[in-house]
């Protein structure tokens, strides 16, 4: 084998395919060319120019066939010894089996858990070392000769223990020091804990309710508090386990002698002013003795909003389209806040409604990132050009690069970088996304096995619209394996190398709904170590007859879907029109004959909304108008669906301010019935929202397994998740089925300064209605979102009046354990005359969802 020296090349990687396998490294060199055996067989092949200091370069694939050699039938398989027959033992795991005489090249591949089987290494010894994750383990060696086809051996397994659930310490508070008297602004700090992801403080205010007053990822929080008594914890969250709440402590801010009654006075934008611009420039006076100030706003009427903490006397702010009133509060030393007097202006309302960029990659608030550092963001239809706005730790934001794609790789120092895109148009005002933050580490780690990636897929697509499957950065990495198959064990699956930390992709089905399974693992680049697979995810590719379509929000143009009329005999002339300016209909009339007519319905992508959109297809027929016959209906429902990708996940315990749909569902009820939900989630703060949908398969450990996908939500706007299960998590449209809980964690939860009120006003409003679809319309219950801060403790108790259960009436009963805890929940069961007729205990796994059918006894009129 040989290719073309490359220029700075440091070392070249030969990989290579045999029969259609995954490629896998067998050979790294210096020089532009090596020989290699190789066994019978069709053989791909490419190169991988490493450097210094630059991502490598993969060549085009080469391809070549090997006939068979004689003495074949003569090859053994390896004899595996260890481990075998069961055996426990400890990670990393020492794999051996016996030499077989004339072998090449020995692969070792595992499956964990029953999962898929994937090659752990490639090795010429009769022995390889490497890290195993826990659980039940099966594997085999197959063997490779020269000229000759592989052979596998005996299947061997072993088990690995797995760590016994969550064991995370408490965080112990430092300061202030309990029960002492302190001046503000105050700074809480408190000890770090191992494995962290955050913390979050809470405080109460001369005995009110407690309220989250900060989150932050560092061990302190300065926050200026009025003069009073507060007790405050800290509650610190972990990636898939239950959080820890340290102990309670006092401090006392005491009231100064002497407090002016100055208030801020604001300046600009003069009050009352209709035709302000964006970014907006908020001014006022300085309060003397003032140690900083919050900024609030309201936006169309909707929840006051904290802009932000400071201690300037202006601060900048692109803000959306319309009416804002707006207020500063001033924080003094020892001395209760001062408010401004409320004003108002207007951010005038364009012809233009371009959505904005949702950033993707990284992940918010990802940690331990190298640079150069991959920024992607989905593709704004009629944007010319982006600007990536960035700004690190407390600097100002600046313009940190400017492209017409939807990605850049950017040199960023290390620190915290705080980053948005805006999209530039043509004849419109530009559009920015929310803001996303991460962090850069100083040093790149020292060269390992990386870590497995997190692979995200939207769940479910229309034929013929493009899709991107994306997944984490890791460090020293700069090339990944992806893996498609439509079999859950992957046994017919095709492997891409790339490098990036995205693909986007296109399939087509015809008549059926297709699932493709998706799986990656990073490739090192300092090593020739690769991370194990990820986590599977799945994208279901539906027919275009659907009335219900769903498409990746960066998806340009090209969504379509069809409808077929029915056959007419003797012929009729139609018309056809939609109902929205963003529907269109072809052909828009003719004649529907005996072999029926089929029309297309294209939406334009540049006006959908992410959610669901919804429109009607109006069909008149002949000179009759809008009529029903022959079993044709007249007024069509459609709908799309614009839907960002899922992560298969585990979660933590949620924010006060999440809000838990105790049950969704696609699936079948009584009296062959299908139940789905719909669910409509309103942002009424004065800022884009970022969500994340956590869903929980009921009767299952909410912090092991789940799926997680995140939306953005303009200020002022609602959202529609219509049959949520099916367009956004990928559930049912194959024939499967599921129930569970949907948690809407909001990712910048609402904190109090408990300067103006020790309830934090309601930002998020959310509900559902799970239902089934009959002839006659639809048949099902309104099921609201209930903040997390509302469920009951241990020890809480709530009632449910009227239940029975009789030949009339029926009672199922649901439970759902939120804060991420095993819990135990006792059922009192009373008759209609007070008495207990029964005591049903049910134990609960963390965020688990159950639902309890007709487990009461015979009853009319019970509690």
């Amino acid at each position: 084998m040989s290719w073309t020296p490359i220029a700075n090349a440091t070392a070249y990687r030969i990989w290579v395919s045999f029969d259609g396998s995954a490629p896998a490294i067998l050979a790294r060199t210096s020089t532009p060319s090596q020989s290699l055996n190789t066994p019978s067989g069709s053989v791909a092949w490419f190169v991988e120019a490493l450097f210094a200091s630059c991502p490598s370069i993969l060549s085009p694939e080469g391809h070549f066939t090997v006939g068979q050699g004689t003495g074949c039938g003569l090859n053994k398989a390896a004899v595996l010894v260890s481990p075998i027959n069961g055996a426990q033992v400890q990670t990393p795991v020492d794999f051996t089996w016996n030499a077989v005489n004339g072998a090449m090249l020995y692969q070792v591949w595992i499956s964990v858990n029953g999962g898929a089987f994937e090659d752990v290494g490639v090795t010429k010894n009769t022995d390889l070392k490497t890290d195993v994750a826990g659980g039940n383990i099966q594997w085999y060696v197959e063997t490779f000769f020269n000229g000759c086809p592989s052979v596998n051996s005996a299947t061997a397994v072993f088990t690995i223990p797995q760590t016994a659930g969550c064991a995370n310490d408490t965080t112990i508070l430092i300061s202030p020091a309990d029960n002492a008297n302190t001046t503000a602004p105050v700074t809480l700090a408190w000890s770090a804990v191992a494995n962290a992801d955050d913390y979050r403080v809470f405080a109460t205010f001369n005995g009110s309710s407690p309220v989250l007053i900060g989150r932050t990822k560092d061990t302190s929080l300065t926050k200026n508090l009025p003069p009073g008594s507060i007790a405050w914890w800290v509650e610190t969250t972990f990636d898939s386990c239950a959080s820890t709440k340290s102990l309670h402590s006092h401090f006392v801010v005491p009231r100064a002698s002497n407090c002016g009654t100055d208030v801020p006075q604001l300046v600009a934008p003069p009050a009352g002013s209709t035709m302000v611009t964006s970014p907006v420039k908020l001014d006022w006076d300085p309060v003397s003795g003032a140690v900083g100030y919050a900024v609030f706003v309201r936006h169309n009427g909707g929840s006051p909003t904290l802009l932000t903490e400071t201690t300037n006397t202006d601060f900048m702010r692109r803000l959306p389209e319309g009416s804002f009133e707006w207020w500063v509060v001033a924080f003094f030393a020892g001395c209760p806040p001062a408010q401004s007097l409320h004003s108002t202006f207007t951010i005038p309302l364009s012809a233009c409604s371009n959505r904005q960029p949702i950033l993707m990659s990284p992940p918010d608030a990802t940690t331990g990132l190298t640079s150069p550092v991959r920024l992607a963001w989905t593709a704004v239809p009629k944007a010319t050009s982006y600007k990536v706005w960035a700004a690190v730790d407390d600097d100002d934001a600046s313009v940190l690069t400017t492209t017409t794609t939807n990605k850049a790789s950017v040199a960023v120092p290390s620190g915290t970088t705080t980053w948005y895109v805006e999209a530039i148009f043509a004849s419109c005002p530009s559009v920015t996304s929310a803001t996303s933050t991460f962090t850069v580490r100083k040093n790149a780690p020292a060269c390992g096995t990386p870590a497995k990636p997190v692979v995200k897929a939207p769940g479910q697509v229309i034929s013929g619209t493009p899709f991107t499957i994306q997944w984490n950065a890791e460090p020293n990495v700069t090339n990944y394996e992806l893996q498609e198959s439509t079999t859950t064990n992957f046994s017919n699956a095709t492997t891409q190398v790339v490098g990036d930390v995205s693909i986007s992709l296109t399939r087509t089905t015809t008549s059926q709904p297709v699932r493709y399974y998706y799986r990656a693992r990073a490739d090192s680049n300092c090593s020739d170590d690769h991370s194990a697979y990820s986590k599977v995810v799945s994208v279901v590719v539906t027919p275009p007859e659907a009335r219900s379509t769903s498409v990746d929000f960066g998806v340009q143009n090209g969504i379509t879907q069809q409808i077929v009329l029915p056959a007419q005999n003797p012929p009729v002339t139609f018309s056809a029109h939609g109902d929205k300016p963003w529907i269109t209909v072809t052909p828009s009339s003719g004649t529907v004959g005996p072999q029926g007519a089929t029309l297309t319905v294209t939406f334009d992508a540049s006006a959908l909304k992410l959610g669901t959109n919804t429109g009607t297809v109006l069909i008149s027929y002949g000179t009759s108008g809008p009529i029903r016959a022959d079993a044709v209906t007249p007024v069509i429902p459609i709908s799309v669906s614009l839907v960002t990708p899922v992560a298969p996940t585990g979660k933590n315990a949620p924010p006060p301010d999440s809000l838990i749909v105790p049950a969704v569902g696609h699936a079948p009820g009584a009296n062959n019935s299908m139940f789905q939900s719909d669910v409509r989630v309103a942002n009424t703060s004065a800022r884009t929202q970022k969500y994340q949908l956590n869903f929980t398969l009921s009767q299952t450990d909410g912090t092991q397994s789940g799926q997680s996908s995140t939306i953005e939500i303009n200020p002022g706007d609602t959202m529609a998740l219509d049959d949520i299960l099916s367009n956004f998590f990928g559930v049912g449209s194959d024939g499967g089925a599921a129930t569970g809980v949907l948690e809407i964690r909001p990712l910048a939860p609402v904190t109090s300064s408990l300067t103006t009120s020790a309830t934090p006003s309601i930002q998020t409003v959310a509900s559902s209605r799970t239902y089934n679809t009959t002839t006659n319309g639809t048949f099902g219950q309104f099921i609201p979102a209930i903040p997390f801060s509302q469920f009951i403790g241990q020890g809480g108790r709530v009632s449910l009046q009227q239940v029975a259960q009789s030949a009339a009436y029926r009672t199922n009963i649901g439970l759902v354990e939120a804060a991420g805890e095993p819990a135990t929940v006792v059922l009192h069961v009373f008759n209609d005359t007070g008495t207990e007729v029964a005591t049903i205990p049910e134990s609960l796994l963390p965020s688990e969802q159950v639902q309890l059918n007709s487990i009461l006894p015979a009853m009319t009129d019970g509690r």
